[in-house]
C-alpha cells in the first residue's frame, strides 16, 4: 500500500506538470487508460494504450489547463487516488493498477459529473 501510494503520488505530480519523460518513466510500456465521461463530458472514448500516448494525453491536458487545476491525494473505495479539481470544482477521480515491478499498468478515471457528486473531498 505504501508503494502504490507514492507511486500514485509521483503520478500525480508527474501530470499535473504535463512532465511527459516522468510520465512514461511511472508507466508500463502497456499501460492503459479507461476513463468515463458518461456522455456528458468529455473523455477518451475508447481505451488509451501504450506509454506514450498516455503521457502525450496528460501532456496535453496540463498545458491546456495550467493554473486552473489542483491535484490532491484522495481515497476512493479504499485505495488511493487522484483527485483533480478544475477552477475548484472536483472534475475527476483516477486511480492506478500497479504490476510487481512497480509501474503503473492501468489508469481508471471517471470524470461523469453523475458519477462524482457522492464523492467526500
Amino acid at each position: 500500500p505504501d508503494t502504490h501510494r507514492r507511486l500514485l503520488e509521483r503520478f500525480m505530480d508527474a501530470t499535473h506538470r504535463g512532465d511527459r519523460e516522468s510520465i512514461m518513466a511511472l508507466l508500463h510500456a502497456d499501460a492503459r487508460l479507461v476513463s468515463d465521461g458518461g456522455g456528458k463530458v468529455t473523455a477518451v472514448v475508447r481505451p488509451l494504450e501504450g506509454a506514450a500516448r498516455i503521457a502525450d494525453l496528460y501532456w496535453t491536458v496540463a498545458r491546456r489547463t495550467a493554473g486552473a487545476t489542483q491535484v490532491r491525494l484522495g481515497h476512493v473505495n479504499g485505495e488511493p487516488a487522484m483527485l483533480r479539481f478544475h477552477e475548484g470544482r472536483l472534475h475527476s477521480i483516477s486511480t492506478i493498477s500497479v504490476d510487481e515491478d512497480g509501474r503503473i499498468t492501468q489508469v481508471l478515471s471517471v470524470l461523469n459529473p453523475d458519477k462524482l457528486r457522492g464523492v467526500q473531498t
